[in-house]
């Protein structure tokens, strides 16, 4: 009887132990498993903030180096530049073109849209600091015709700067409204004034005509630029990159949301840059002298070196 209740007792004393240890190893992983999970936690956090902290500075240095906006005219054929062409610096041939858009492919530029452009312009929103904004102004219809093509070999967009009443003139010269619907896989069209691509005398000197319209003119010719537009224009190219105060109202009573003009380099600066604001934006004119080289180099930060 005595063994028995030996026996007993050392069974509950085993049981003791074991039920003891079952307690103190679920504890364990209890609490170990809590820390695990707050230095999870904490890892992710700490990763949000540092990815955070090097977008940050990916976007200070984007807004400082800038996005370049490029500023064509006309784009040809090789003969048409040549004969018809040949005195002008605003019409380069295909083959130039073609050679520009070769070396911003090769130095790894990438295209991007007006709405893009505007997000990081104005929204701050992230952006390829190797992108490019590729613009064409008047509306010349050669320009679809022989930039269209090369844009597409290397998978670039662009904007084309209409002018409304060449649109409404019908001629072949110049793009349509059907031109402007087949190429939307290309092409976005923007506005660069209905008829006021005019420079008109005063006094002694030319003045760009949108500069001496009064408020009801500079509307009007708002209003009839939407006539002969796909939809209602948000992006406006200054005629000759003339404007002033009444040009800007006008521009924010008709909900433009950015303005493009011409204006000297800054510091070395010749891309755009949020700083120098919303109805002011910055773009390189694009000339025959223009080398593919040179180019590169205009637009290189002065941080980097062309590659």
């Amino acid at each position: 009887m005595k063994n028995k209740r030996q026996l007993r007792f050392q069974v509950k004393i085993a049981v003791s132990v074991i039920l003891v240890m079952v307690l103190v190893m679920t504890s364990y992983y209890a609490v170990s498993h809590a820390f695990e999970r707050k230095d999870t936690a904490y890892s992710s956090l700490q990763l949000e903030v540092e990815e955070k902290a090097t977008k940050d500075a990916l976007l200070k240095q984007i807004n400082q180096d800038g996005i370049p906006v490029l500023a064509y005219h006309g784009v040809t054929s090789v003969e048409t530049k040549a004969g018809r062409y040949s005195n002008s610096e605003l019409w380069i041939d295909d083959v130039q073109f073609d050679s520009h858009m070769k070396a911003l492919h090769d130095a790894g530029y990438v295209s991007v849209t007006l709405d893009q452009f505007y997000e990081w312009y104005v929204n701050g929103q992230p952006i390829n600091p190797k992108s490019v904004l590729i613009t064409f102004d008047d509306g010349m219809k050669d320009v679809i015709t022989y930039a269209g093509p090369i844009l597409k070999k290397y998978n670039y967009t662009a904007v084309s700067f209409n002018i409304g009443s060449w649109v409404k003139t019908g001629e072949s010269a110049f793009i349509s409204l059907a031109d402007m619907e087949a190429s939307l896989d290309t092409f976005e069209h923007g506005n660069h004034s209905f008829d006021f691509h005019r420079i008109v005398q005063l006094n002694q000197g030319g003045y760009s005509r949108i500069t001496v319209m009064n408020d009801a003119d500079l509307m009007k010719d708002f209003e009839l630029a939407n006539q002969y537009a796909l939809k209602p224009h948000q992006y406006f190219a200054y005629p000759f990159g003339s404007f002033n105060a009444s040009v800007i109202d006008a521009l924010i009573k008709n909900n433009y949301r950015l303005a493009f003009t011409f204006s000297a380099p800054v510091a070395g600066h010749v891309n755009a840059r949020p700083q120098d604001g919303q109805w002011t934006v910055r773009r390189l004119p694009v000339y025959t002298s223009n080398s593919a080289e040179e180019l590169i180099s205009l637009i290189t930060p002065k941080t980097e070196t062309p590659s």
